[in-house]
């Protein structure tokens, strides 16, 4: 009798056992969304999709890992990619996003004549100017953010300053400004999100910066990565000490990127020639140039024009 009862009770417990273990199985995973500019997708790296700060984020605390960010955005773009239904979709099953923004903002408009005519002349109107705009643009999407997703934890980043030569402190005055009004967004916002000083992180130290003076290494990616794992850990979102790199990251040669850029700008001026010739259809192996071009340079291939290209980070 007494064996029947054991015997009952062991069979109850197998079956609640693998009742339980595949739901503890199925648990999924967190999901990590990155947002941004070229820093955030990679640019330069012959391997970005596991080797750019947020695939290396994402392996060292167990997320899964999704990367919206494109080559050229700026602050303005960032704001109307986030209406996107797909985009927006993305963001309400983030746990943790993480937002690179504001560069562009700077590269894209002339910022050498408007730094310079601010340090030479003390005429600082166009460079505030530009700040206020990037600023209001970077309340909205943190506001957009936070409506399409409350609870998510937020990050934004400082901008560094890419520039070892002569102007580097010209572009200081712009980058302060920029990275001033992201404080004082954050100080506004406190609950809103959190800035990781990525400016600190790099201070003066060149082998962070890629070949073309612009992006980060591959180096620099890992620093970036580090930085957030250290605020994740500071928030509590994880006990991560160091991070775990899925792949080394490999950087490109500048003999590589110029023949790149060459192949692409000759693109352009053959899409230009049948554009104007009024012929709609590509060859195949166009096609499949403009792919691997548009992945080299992390740009989205339906803008692989003349425009993104005079555009393009």
């Amino acid at each position: 009798m007494k064996m029947k009862k054991i015997l009952s009770l062991l069979l109850a417990l197998v079956l609640v056992c693998t009742m339980i273990l595949p739901a503890v199985a199925a648990t999924p995973k967190k999901n990590a969304l990155f947002l941004g500019d070229s820093i955030a997708a990679g640019a330069t790296l012959q391997n970005a999709d596991e080797a750019c700060y947020g695939a290396i984020l994402a392996n060292t605390i167990g997320y899964s890992y999704t990367n919206d960010a494109q080559s050229g955005r700026t602050t303005s773009a960032l704001l109307t990619r986030l209406s996107n239904p797909d985009v927006q979709k993305l963001v309400r099953k983030a746990n943790l996003i993480s937002i690179s923004i504001g560069g562009n903002d700077f590269l894209l408009s002339n910022i050498l004549e408007i730094v310079v005519k601010a340090a030479l002349l003390n005429d600082y109107t166009k460079l505030d100017e530009l700040v206020a705009r990037a600023a209001d643009n970077i309340t909205a999407i943190v506001k957009k953010v936070r409506t399409l997703n409350p609870s998510a934890v937020l990050v934004l980043q400082t901008v560094y300053n890419p520039q070892f030569g002569p102007l580097r402190e010209t572009f200081q005055l712009g980058l302060d400004r920029l990275n001033d009004a992201l404080r004082a967004i954050q100080k506004k916002n406190p609950k809103s999100f959190t800035l990781v000083d990525v400016v600190k992180a790099f201070g003066e130290d060149k082998s962070l910066i890629a070949v073309d003076g612009i992006h980060p290494s591959a180096a620099g990616q890992k620093v970036i990565a580090e930085t957030i794992l250290t605020t994740l850990r500071t928030l509590g979102v994880t006990t991560k000490k160091a991070v775990a790199q899925p792949e080394e990251g490999i950087d490109s040669s500048r003999l590589r990127m110029v023949v790149d850029f060459a192949v692409y700008i000759g693109l352009q001026f053959y899409d230009l020639t049948l554009s104007t010739l009024g012929i709609t259809e590509r060859p195949d192996w166009y096609k499949t140039r403009v792919t691997k071009l548009a992945q080299t340079f992390h740009i989205n291939v339906s803008e692989f024009s003349i425009i993104s290209m005079l555009t393009l980070e």
